[in-house]
Protein backbone atom coordinates (compact mmCIF):
# COMPACT_ATOMS: atom_id res chain seq x y z
CA UNK A 1 0.00 0.00 0.00
CA UNK A 2 1.43 3.35 -1.02
CA UNK A 3 2.05 6.24 1.36
CA UNK A 4 -0.67 8.23 -0.38
CA UNK A 5 -3.15 5.43 0.19
CA UNK A 6 -2.15 5.29 3.84
CA UNK A 7 -2.61 9.06 4.06
CA UNK A 8 -6.09 8.79 2.65
CA UNK A 9 -7.08 5.87 4.86
CA UNK A 10 -5.90 7.80 7.91
CA UNK A 11 -7.83 10.82 6.67
CA UNK A 12 -10.92 8.78 5.90
CA UNK A 13 -10.89 7.34 9.41
CA UNK A 14 -10.96 10.84 10.82
CA UNK A 15 -14.15 12.31 9.35
CA UNK A 16 -13.76 15.45 11.40
CA UNK A 17 -10.57 16.42 9.56
CA UNK A 18 -12.23 15.96 6.19
CA UNK A 19 -15.32 17.85 7.30
CA UNK A 20 -13.28 20.73 8.69
CA UNK A 21 -11.28 21.05 5.46
CA UNK A 22 -14.44 21.15 3.36
CA UNK A 23 -16.24 23.55 5.72
CA UNK A 24 -13.23 25.87 5.85
CA UNK A 25 -13.22 26.04 2.05
CA UNK A 26 -16.96 26.66 1.83
CA UNK A 27 -16.91 29.41 4.45
CA UNK A 28 -13.93 31.32 3.04
CA UNK A 29 -14.64 34.83 1.74
CA UNK A 30 -11.90 36.38 -0.39
CA UNK A 31 -11.75 40.06 0.54
CA UNK A 32 -8.01 40.78 0.66
CA UNK A 33 -4.55 39.40 -0.13
CA UNK A 34 -4.47 37.29 3.03
CA UNK A 35 -7.77 35.61 2.12
CA UNK A 36 -6.53 35.12 -1.41
CA UNK A 37 -3.33 33.40 -0.23
CA UNK A 38 -5.25 31.32 2.31
CA UNK A 39 -7.59 30.23 -0.46
CA UNK A 40 -4.60 29.01 -2.44
CA UNK A 41 -3.35 26.97 0.53
CA UNK A 42 -6.78 25.45 1.17
CA UNK A 43 -7.20 24.67 -2.52
CA UNK A 44 -3.82 22.93 -2.61
CA UNK A 45 -4.75 20.90 0.47
CA UNK A 46 -8.04 19.84 -1.09
CA UNK A 47 -6.21 19.03 -4.33
CA UNK A 48 -3.91 16.72 -2.34
CA UNK A 49 -6.94 15.02 -0.80
CA UNK A 50 -8.43 14.55 -4.27
CA UNK A 51 -5.27 12.85 -5.51
CA UNK A 52 -5.07 10.61 -2.45
CA UNK A 53 -8.73 9.62 -2.71
CA UNK A 54 -8.36 8.93 -6.44
CA UNK A 55 -5.21 6.86 -5.84
CA UNK A 56 -6.92 4.87 -3.09
CA UNK A 57 -9.92 3.99 -5.26
CA UNK A 58 -8.09 3.69 -8.58
CA UNK A 59 -7.45 -0.06 -8.53
CA UNK A 60 -10.93 -1.08 -7.43
CA UNK A 61 -12.62 1.40 -9.79
CA UNK A 62 -10.54 0.23 -12.76
CA UNK A 63 -11.22 -3.40 -11.85
CA UNK A 64 -14.93 -2.71 -11.60
CA UNK A 65 -14.86 -0.81 -14.90
CA UNK A 66 -13.01 -3.63 -16.64
CA UNK A 67 -15.56 -6.12 -15.33
CA UNK A 68 -18.40 -3.80 -16.37
CA UNK A 69 -16.95 -3.27 -19.84
CA UNK A 70 -16.48 -7.01 -20.31
CA UNK A 71 -20.03 -7.83 -19.28
CA UNK A 72 -21.43 -4.94 -21.34
CA UNK A 73 -19.54 -6.10 -24.43
CA UNK A 74 -20.81 -9.66 -23.97
CA UNK A 75 -24.34 -8.32 -23.55
CA UNK A 76 -24.05 -6.09 -26.62
CA UNK A 77 -22.72 -8.98 -28.71
CA UNK A 78 -25.92 -10.90 -27.97
CA UNK A 79 -28.20 -7.87 -28.03
CA UNK A 80 -27.02 -5.96 -31.11
CA UNK A 81 -28.12 -8.45 -33.82
CA UNK A 82 -31.55 -8.69 -32.21
CA UNK A 83 -31.89 -4.91 -31.97
CA UNK A 84 -30.70 -4.36 -35.54
CA UNK A 85 -33.08 -6.99 -36.90
CA UNK A 86 -36.02 -5.50 -35.00
CA UNK A 87 -35.03 -1.99 -36.11
CA UNK A 88 -34.93 -3.09 -39.75
CA UNK A 89 -38.28 -4.88 -39.69
CA UNK A 90 -39.93 -1.98 -37.82
CA UNK A 91 -38.56 0.44 -40.40
CA UNK A 92 -39.86 -1.65 -43.30
CA UNK A 93 -43.27 -2.03 -41.64
CA UNK A 94 -43.33 1.69 -40.85
CA UNK A 95 -42.54 2.65 -44.44
CA UNK A 96 -45.23 0.31 -45.76
CA UNK A 97 -47.80 1.61 -43.27
CA UNK A 98 -46.95 5.23 -44.10
CA UNK A 99 -47.61 4.50 -47.78
CA UNK A 100 -50.84 2.67 -46.93
CA UNK A 101 -52.00 5.59 -44.78
CA UNK A 102 -51.25 7.96 -47.66
CA UNK A 103 -53.29 5.79 -50.01
CA UNK A 104 -56.12 5.60 -47.47
CA UNK A 105 -56.20 9.40 -47.13
CA UNK A 106 -56.24 9.77 -50.91
CA UNK A 107 -59.13 7.31 -51.16
CA UNK A 108 -60.98 9.11 -48.35
CA UNK A 109 -60.61 12.42 -50.19
CA UNK A 110 -61.84 10.79 -53.43
CA UNK A 111 -64.90 9.34 -51.71
CA UNK A 112 -65.67 12.69 -50.06
CA UNK A 113 -65.45 14.50 -53.41
CA UNK A 114 -67.66 11.87 -54.95
CA UNK A 115 -70.22 12.21 -52.14
CA UNK A 116 -70.17 16.01 -52.47
CA UNK A 117 -70.65 15.84 -56.24
CA UNK A 118 -73.56 13.43 -55.80
CA UNK A 119 -75.18 15.68 -53.20
CA UNK A 120 -74.66 18.75 -55.42
CA UNK A 121 -76.26 16.97 -58.36
CA UNK A 122 -79.23 15.92 -56.24
CA UNK A 123 -79.57 19.47 -54.88
CA UNK A 124 -79.39 21.02 -58.36
CA UNK A 125 -81.95 18.53 -59.62
CA UNK A 126 -84.39 19.55 -56.88
CA UNK A 127 -83.74 23.25 -57.49
CA UNK A 128 -84.39 22.80 -61.19
CA UNK A 129 -87.67 21.04 -60.47
CA UNK A 130 -88.61 23.84 -58.08
CA UNK A 131 -87.98 26.43 -60.80
CA UNK A 132 -90.19 24.52 -63.23
CA UNK A 133 -92.95 23.85 -60.69
CA UNK A 134 -95.99 26.12 -61.00
CA UNK A 135 -97.62 25.08 -57.74
CA UNK A 136 -96.21 27.29 -54.97
CA UNK A 137 -96.68 24.71 -52.22
CA UNK A 138 -94.92 22.00 -54.22
CA UNK A 139 -92.19 24.48 -55.15
CA UNK A 140 -91.66 25.33 -51.47
CA UNK A 141 -91.37 21.65 -50.55
CA UNK A 142 -88.84 21.08 -53.31
CA UNK A 143 -86.76 24.02 -52.09
CA UNK A 144 -86.90 22.67 -48.52
CA UNK A 145 -85.74 19.27 -49.74
CA UNK A 146 -82.87 20.92 -51.64
CA UNK A 147 -81.72 22.71 -48.47
CA UNK A 148 -81.74 19.43 -46.53
CA UNK A 149 -79.52 17.60 -49.00
CA UNK A 150 -76.10 16.89 -47.43
CA UNK A 151 -73.19 14.65 -48.31
CA UNK A 152 -73.52 11.16 -46.89
CA UNK A 153 -70.68 10.11 -44.56
CA UNK A 154 -68.13 7.97 -46.38
CA UNK A 155 -65.18 6.05 -44.98
CA UNK A 156 -62.29 4.52 -46.88
CA UNK A 157 -61.49 0.95 -45.88
CA UNK A 158 -58.42 0.70 -43.65
CA UNK A 159 -55.80 -1.90 -44.48
CA UNK A 160 -54.65 -2.14 -40.87
CA UNK A 161 -55.89 -0.83 -37.56
CA UNK A 162 -53.94 1.57 -35.36
CA UNK A 163 -53.72 -1.08 -32.63
CA UNK A 164 -53.61 -4.83 -33.24
CA UNK A 165 -53.35 -7.85 -30.98
CA UNK A 166 -50.36 -10.04 -31.79
CA UNK A 167 -50.76 -13.78 -32.28
CA UNK A 168 -47.79 -14.45 -30.01
CA UNK A 169 -49.20 -12.24 -27.28
CA UNK A 170 -49.01 -8.51 -26.71
CA UNK A 171 -50.32 -5.45 -28.50
CA UNK A 172 -48.68 -3.54 -31.35
CA UNK A 173 -49.63 0.11 -31.75
CA UNK A 174 -48.60 2.70 -34.30
CA UNK A 175 -47.91 6.27 -33.25
CA UNK A 176 -48.04 9.18 -35.67
CA UNK A 177 -44.68 10.94 -35.69
CA UNK A 178 -42.41 13.07 -37.88
CA UNK A 179 -38.72 13.32 -38.70
CA UNK A 180 -37.09 16.76 -38.70
CA UNK A 181 -33.79 17.38 -40.52
CA UNK A 182 -31.94 20.67 -40.91
CA UNK A 183 -31.16 21.14 -44.61
CA UNK A 184 -30.54 24.91 -44.53
CA UNK A 185 -28.93 26.08 -41.27
CA UNK A 186 -28.97 29.76 -42.31
CA UNK A 187 -32.69 29.65 -43.03
CA UNK A 188 -33.30 28.05 -39.63
CA UNK A 189 -31.21 30.73 -37.88
CA UNK A 190 -33.14 33.45 -39.71
CA UNK A 191 -36.43 31.87 -38.66
CA UNK A 192 -35.23 31.91 -35.03
CA UNK A 193 -34.15 35.54 -35.37
CA UNK A 194 -37.53 36.45 -36.89
CA UNK A 195 -39.35 34.71 -34.06
CA UNK A 196 -40.86 32.01 -36.27
CA UNK A 197 -38.95 29.26 -34.43
CA UNK A 198 -38.65 29.50 -30.61
CA UNK A 199 -35.13 30.14 -29.30
CA UNK A 200 -35.65 27.16 -26.98
CA UNK A 201 -35.38 24.90 -30.03
CA UNK A 202 -31.75 25.95 -30.53
CA UNK A 203 -28.84 24.32 -28.71
CA UNK A 204 -25.60 26.29 -28.57
CA UNK A 205 -22.47 24.15 -28.58
CA UNK A 206 -18.76 24.86 -28.85
CA UNK A 207 -19.21 28.65 -28.52
CA UNK A 208 -16.54 28.90 -25.80
CA UNK A 209 -14.01 26.85 -27.79
CA UNK A 210 -14.74 28.93 -30.91
CA UNK A 211 -14.34 32.22 -29.02
CA UNK A 212 -11.06 31.09 -27.42
CA UNK A 213 -9.72 29.85 -30.74
CA UNK A 214 -10.37 33.25 -32.31
CA UNK A 215 -9.14 35.10 -29.22
CA UNK A 216 -12.40 37.01 -28.85
CA UNK A 217 -12.51 38.93 -25.55
CA UNK A 218 -15.18 41.56 -26.21
CA UNK A 219 -18.94 41.14 -26.53
CA UNK A 220 -20.03 40.43 -30.11
CA UNK A 221 -22.66 38.65 -32.18
CA UNK A 222 -25.05 38.65 -29.23
CA UNK A 223 -22.46 36.94 -27.00
CA UNK A 224 -21.32 38.26 -23.63
CA UNK A 225 -17.65 37.35 -23.32
CA UNK A 226 -16.10 37.82 -19.88
CA UNK A 227 -12.45 37.27 -19.01
CA UNK A 228 -12.00 35.19 -15.85
CA UNK A 229 -9.09 33.74 -13.87
CA UNK A 230 -9.13 30.01 -13.26
CA UNK A 231 -6.56 28.40 -10.93
CA UNK A 232 -4.34 25.47 -11.89
CA UNK A 233 -2.85 23.77 -8.81
CA UNK A 234 0.00 21.26 -8.97
CA UNK A 235 0.87 18.96 -6.08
Amino acid sequence: MTEKMMDYMTLADNKEIVLNAVQQALKLKVRNLHDFELGGEISASLKKMEKEISAYWKESVESAKTSYDTQRNLRDADLSPVQEARKQIDQLCGEWKTEEDRNTRAEQERLERQAKEKADQQRQKLLKKAQEEQDEKKKEKLLEKAELVVEKPVFAAKTIEKTTTLAGGGIRSWISDINVEVVDAKAVCKAVADGNIPITCVEFKNLKAWAKLNNFKADMFGLKITEISRPSTRI
